[in-house]
C-alpha cells in the first residue's frame, strides 16, 4: 500500500469518524428535545422515587410542594409522610398513621383528583360525623409498597407520631411477590421498585438515572431514551401492540382515549376467554398470602406494645367475583354499538383478573381470622362496577375513595370513639 492511497484512506477514515460523530450529537440534541416533551407529556418525573436509606425508598421532598399550590389541608410532614389535621381549642385529640401502596399514597392525586385519595376522604368523614374531635392523620402511603414495606414504614412512623390507631390499606400489591427475585428471603423486606432497578440494567430517582455497566452505557443515551419512552408512550393505555386489525380509538390516540370501536371477533373473544394460572403461579400467590398474614399480625403486635389500635383494610378492586363475561358487558357503551370502554378492555388483556381473584381469595380467609381485618372488598360497588374508576380497575376514583373512607370510619371509628 502507497504512502499517499494510506494517506487518503487514513483521511477518509477521519473524515467519515467525525461526520458520524456529528451526526450522533446532533440525533442526541434532537432527541432529548423530544425526551423533554414526552417526559413532560408522560408525567415520567411523576414515577421517580428516592432510594432511602429507611425504609427502601419515598418520595423526593419537592413533590409535596403540590399541597402548597392547592387549597388543601393536608401539608409536607417528612419525606416519609404528609399530615392532615386541625386544630381547636377544647376538642379532644386523635391521632392516626396510615399506610398503603399507590391508592394509599398522599401525591397518588392523579388517580383520586386533589384531595380525593381515601385518607384525606376519611378525614372530612370523621370531621363531618364527630364535630367533637381534633383529627390528626399522618399519611404514609408510597406506590409499589406491599405489606412488607408497610411494616418497615410503620417502624419507621414511630419517631414521627405514636397515634391511637395504625391503619394499612392492602392487597393489591401482594402479587408483587411471585417475582423471582422475591425467592431470596433476604429480599422479602424490600421494596418491588427497588428490586426491579438492581435486578435491570437502569434504576430511575428523583436525583437522576443510574445505570449498571463497566464500558460503554448505551441505555444513557438520550437516543436509547427516546426509543425507550416512544414505545411507552404508544402503549401506555393498552398494554400490548395495539396495531390490531379492527381496533381503533374514538378520540386521537390510544392513550387519550376513553373509549375504543372494535370490530375483531377475534380480539373480543381472547378478552373473554378464561387465562389459566400455572401451578407454579398459584402456589406462589398462596405464599403471598401467608407472608401477608405474618406482616400483618407483625403490624399488630407493634401496635399492641404501644397501647395503639392495629388495622388491616382489605382493599378492593374491580372484578372480584364477576366473570369475564360479565365485565366485557360492562365495557360496552349504551347505545353506540362495538364501542367500548378503553380502560375496561384493558384491564382485561392479561392473566391479572385470574390472579387477583386468586390470590383475594386466600385473603380473605386470612382475614377471617383475626379481628383486626377489615374486608374492605366486601364493597360490592367497588368490585362489581366500573363507575368509580376513571385512571384504571385497581385505582378507585373521588366517589370510590368516599365509600372507602365511609366503610372504614363505620367499621373501625364508631367503635373506638
Amino acid at each position: 500500500m502507497s504512502f499517499e492511497f494510506k494517506k487518503k484512506f487514513y483521511k477518509i477514515i477521519l473524515i467519515n469518524s467525525l461526520l458520524l460523530f456529528a451526526i450522533l450529537v446532533f440525533l442526541e440534541v434532537i432527541a432529548k428535545f423530544f425526551n423533554g416533551w414526552i417526559a413532560k407529556e408522560l408525567d415520567l418525573n411523576n414515577l421517580k422515587f428516592n432510594i432511602d436509606p429507611a425504609v427502601g425508598h419515598a418520595h423526593d421532598t419537592k413533590n409535596f410542594d403540590i399541597f402548597e399550590k392547592s387549597k388543601s389541608l393536608e401539608i409536607k410532614g417528612s419525606r416519609l409522610h404528609s399530615a392532615i389535621k386541625n386544630n381547636q381549642k377544647g376538642k379532644k385529640s386523635l391521632k392516626i398513621s396510615v399506610f398503603g401502596g399507590s391508592t394509599t399514597d398522599p401525591l397518588g392525586t392523579e388517580f383520586s383528583g386533589k384531595n380525593g385519595t381515601w385518607p384525606y376522604r376519611l378525614y372530612q368523614t370523621i370531621n363531618r360525623k364527630s364535630p367533637n374531635l381534633n383529627v390528626e392523620i399522618l399519611n404514609f402511603g408510597i406506590r409499589g409498597a406491599s405489606s412488607s414495606q408497610e411494616l418497615i414504614r410503620l417502624i419507621a412512623s414511630t419517631q414521627y407520631s405514636i397515634p391511637k390507631i395504625f391503619i394499612s390499606y392492602n392487597g393489591i400489591n401482594e402479587k408483587f411477590f411471585v417475582h423471582d427475585y422475591f425467592s431470596e428471603r433476604a429480599n422479602l423486606y424490600a421494596p418491588n421498585m427497588i428490586l426491579e432497578g438492581v435486578n435491570s440494567s437502569i434504576i430511575d430517582t428523583s436525583n437522576g438515572r443510574f445505570f449498571k455497566c463497566r464500558l460503554l452505557c448505551i441505555e444513557s443515551t438520550e437516543l436509547y431514551k427516546l426509543f425507550t419512552y416512544t414505545f411507552h408512550w404508544l402503549r401506555s393505555d393498552f398494554r400490548f401492540s395495539w396495531k390490531l386489525e379492527g381496533v381503533k380509538p374514538l378520540q386521537s390516540g390510544f392513550r387519550n382515549s376513553k373509549y375504543l370501536l372494535v370490530n375483531n371477533k377475534e380480539f373480543i373473544d381472547s378478552l373473554k376467554e378464561d387465562k389459566k394460572l400455572t401451578k407454579e403461579m398459584k402456589e406462589k400467590l398462596e405464599v403471598a398470602s401467608e407472608l401477608w398474614f405474618t406482616n400483618v399480625k407483625l403490624m399488630n403486635a407493634i401496635a399492641s406494645s404501644m397501647n395503639s389500635k392495629y388495622y388491616v383494610v382489605l382493599q378492593p378492586t374491580y372484578g372480584l367475583g364477576l366473570s369475564r363475561e360479565q365485565m366485557f358487558e360492562q365495557a360496552k357503551v349504551t347505545l353506540q354499538k362495538n364501542t367500548y370502554s378503553n380502560i375496561v378492555l384493558s384491564h382485561m388483556m392479561d392473566n391479572g383478573h385470574e390472579v387477583f381473584n386468586y390470590i383475594y381469595k386466600h385473603l380473605r380467609k386470612k382475614c377471617e381470622l383475626v379481628d383486626f381485618c377489615i374486608d374492605a372488598s366486601a364493597i360490592k360497588e367497588l368490585t362489581t362496577s366500573n363507575a368509580f374508576y376513571t385512571s384504571d380497575m385497581t385505582h378507585p376514583n373521588f366517589e370510590g375513595n368516599s365509600l372507602i373512607a365511609d366503610f372504614i370510619y363505620n367499621n373501625i371509628f364508631e367503635k373506638n370513639m
